[in-house]
């Protein structure tokens, strides 16, 4: 078996399980609580609950691979929305986070963080290409030297070439 057929068996089995609309609760529980927040501050409350809320039993592993896969089915479902990235100091380290909130809950800027503005760099100038040409493009083209030829010009300037006399007609 592949990783992406073990991997869809054991999705398969959360939610038959209901253990995927769980999980998927106590985040969406946690990102009400802690109102305007981002995935790192998430798993860390989630952490701290799970060791007090919930019988050992019953207790979830919180990690990064089954919590932020959540947050973002919580936003596709239209629960959760994305409030931007913002700069600001984390575990005393300076970090650029994504910040999330729950649909409808207000204030939408996170206390002491720096809103990230996305840089637009300025495009190149684009770099002509040459011009295809095309079967019936070509075919136009000879009919059009060839016409040229008989007329006495050159087909892409246009110039009239030099052209011996006209001689009368003998007969």
């Amino acid at each position: 078996m592949a990783v992406r057929d073990t991997s869809m068996e054991a999705f398969e089995g959360e939610r038959k399980s209901g253990r995927a609309a769980t999980l998927r609760q106590r985040v969406y529980e946690a990102i009400l609580t802690l109102g305007v927040t981002h995935n790192k501050r998430i798993l860390e409350y989630l952490q701290q609950k799970e060791s007090q809320r919930y019988p050992v039993k019953d207790r979830i592993e919180w990690t990064v691979s089954n919590c932020w896969p959540r947050v973002t089915k919580l936003q596709q479902l239209g629960h959760v929305v994305d409030c931007g990235k913002y700069r600001g100091v984390w575990k005393g380290r300076k970090k650029t986070l994504t910040f999330f909130r729950v649909k409808g809950i207000y204030p939408t800027e996170p206390v002491g963080w720096e809103k990230v503005e996305r840089k637009l760099e300025p495009l190149p100038a684009p770099t002509p290409a040459p011009p295809k040409i095309y079967p019936a493009d070509r075919a136009y083209q000879m009919n059009v030297t060839q016409a040229a030829s008989v007329l006495g010009t050159h087909a892409q300037s246009r110039h009239k070439l030099k052209t011996q006399p006209k001689q009368g007609m003998l007969f």
